[in-house]
């Protein structure tokens, strides 16, 4: 963790883990006006979730942080697929990042 960094979390997931894209999408718009009240601040999203299919509306949320200038950091499917099926591991500009098991 680097030094003098403020961590906010914006929480959307229930408690199953489940959330609705419009909860999703809200808290990300609310994200995006942090950044246009505090434009020199850093800020860095980190989306630990996805949905199996390609959605373009939450998809168009994302590219709206990534546009306002805040990188967004997402989970690449986590399902064994191509994350090109995913969103919003799908969107343009994510860093998608991913996990492998590897058996012996």
């Amino acid at each position: 963790m680097a030094k003098d960094v403020e961590l906010v979390a914006v929480k959307v997931l229930d408690d199953q883990g489940r959330a609705r894209f419009s909860d999703v999408i809200a808290a990300l718009e609310y994200v995006v006006e942090q950044k246009e009240l505090r434009p020199k601040e850093l800020m860095v999203v980190n989306l630990s979730l996805g949905t199996p299919r390609v959605s373009q509306l939450f998809n168009s949320a994302i590219k709206t942080a990534i546009d306002a200038g805040i990188p967004v950091v997402v989970a690449a499917g986590n399902g064994n697929k191509d994350a090109c099926t995913w969103s919003p591991a799908s969107a343009a500009g994510v860093i998608s990042v991913g996990a492998l098991t590897i058996e012996k």
